[in-house]
């Protein structure tokens, strides 16, 4: 199995004293530099203790992720790098121009000559991010599945021309041409409701786990995912989750990363708005003081159900139940959450990478690749002609 590490990028100490209260005129307790400098130095962490991926998020306009373009990170790590992979977790498509994104996508295969490029997509869902960016969070589905269709007639055609409800391309051609021989093979898709868990199956494109509550869930979701692709006549395929870590012999250290786990899904709380969500709503409703309380504490509690906490043995057991009970296949850790210092994040990362890391690397998993365009293509002839013969 794979097992990759995502990097957010985050000002937690902004997010904390100023982002998450609206306030604007106090200076930054901590320089965005100074985050991004601890960040990198895990990034560089990555190839030497043996991970296979480095991955990272796309986020615009605040503290929750400084990542901006994930292609520009990781252009920068393929430098500094000569063996890792990368991914991302997510390409927002309706923030991005599909031309501008596939050359992005196309130069930066070419730099990595063969090293692995998984290129996961999804929709979006702040509210501030849509807003900033002009873009109608209600258009957001259709606009996503235009652009993956044009970045995969991009990627896998010299010529190619598109004529969509918001995007009307004329012929035209990617340059450089991708160097890997079919990027289309490389394509996951994340969502966060069951209609774009099915329209992702019926993509093509390969499970990407980044936003889940619990494993039954990622179980659930994967067989849900197969019956539509069994559908199409495609292979299954097996999902790659995203979960924090944290490995240490100290208990009050595990304890204050669970803590910090926490703290960044209130930051996600922020974010997104998902206080304003019915499903929280519903459980909020007619609660006060304490009950409140302690509805709201077991709603951040929950945030660690997805994550592997502890000893290097009590962290291995977690993994590996996890991958046995819904067959995952390729797991990324986030390593640095919260307010932890970057020195805490090193130690775990080298602990992990000595006593979890081969063991899990030895686990034989199932196909985690998409399926290549031309054959999504055929499918949707055949399923033409079929209907066609059935009128």
């Amino acid at each position: 199995m794979k097992v990759g590490v995502t990097i957010w990028f985050q000002n937690m100490a902004d997010m904390q004293e100023r982002a998450m209260d609206g306030v604007k005129d106090r200076p930054m307790p901590r320089s965005d530099f100074d985050c991004l400098q601890d960040e990198f130095a895990l990034c560089d962490l990555v190839e030497p203790l043996g991970f296979d991926k480095l991955w990272t998020i796309e986020h615009h306009c605040s503290p929750y992720g400084m990542t901006v373009t994930p292609a520009q990170i990781f252009s920068y790590m393929a430098g500094r790098t000569s063996r890792i992979g990368f991914g991302s977790m997510v390409m927002v498509l309706p923030w991005n121009d599909p031309i501008r994104l596939a050359g992005e996508i196309s130069l930066l295969d070419n730099m990595l000559a063969g090293r692995e490029l998984s290129i996961g997509v999804g929709r979006g869902a702040a509210p501030q991010e849509f807003a900033a960016f002009r873009t109608d969070y209600a258009e957001s589905r259709e606009r996503m599945l235009e652009i993956l269709e044009i970045l995969r007639l991009a990627l896998s055609r010299e010529f190619f021309s598109f004529d969509g409800h918001h995007y009307q391309i004329p012929e035209t051609s990617i340059r450089p041409q991708p160097y890997t021989a079919d990027l289309t093979r490389n394509m996951l898709m994340a969502w966060s409701s069951p209609e774009t868990r099915d329209l992702a199956a019926q993509s093509g494109c390969a499970p990407l786990f980044n936003n889940f509550s619990n494993w039954d869930g990622v179980k659930s979701s994967t067989e849900e995912f197969n019956a539509v692709r069994r559908s199409h006549g495609w292979d299954e395929v097996v999902g790659t989750v995203a979960g924090p870590i944290f490995v240490s012999r100290d208990k009050e250290k595990v304890e204050q990363a669970r803590e910090w786990v926490k703290m960044t899904y209130d930051t996600s709380i922020w974010h997104y708005g998902l206080f304003n969500q019915p499903s929280i709503r519903a459980l909020l409703e007619g609660k006060e003081g304490a009950e409140l309380e302690a509805t709201v504490e077991a709603i951040r509690s929950a945030s660690l159900k997805v994550g592997a906490f502890g000893t290097p043995e009590e962290v291995l057991e977690t993994l590996q139940g996890a991958q046995e009970a819904t067959g995952f296949g390729e797991l990324i850790c986030q390593m640095s959450y919260g307010m932890m210092p970057v020195e805490w994040a090193k130690e775990s990362m080298t602990l992990f990478s000595e006593e979890v890391l081969p063991t899990l690397k030895a686990i034989d998993t199932g196909n985690t690749h998409s399926t290549p365009f031309a054959q999504v293509e055929a499918s949707r002839r055949t399923a033409a002609a079929h209907v066609a013969a059935t009128a």
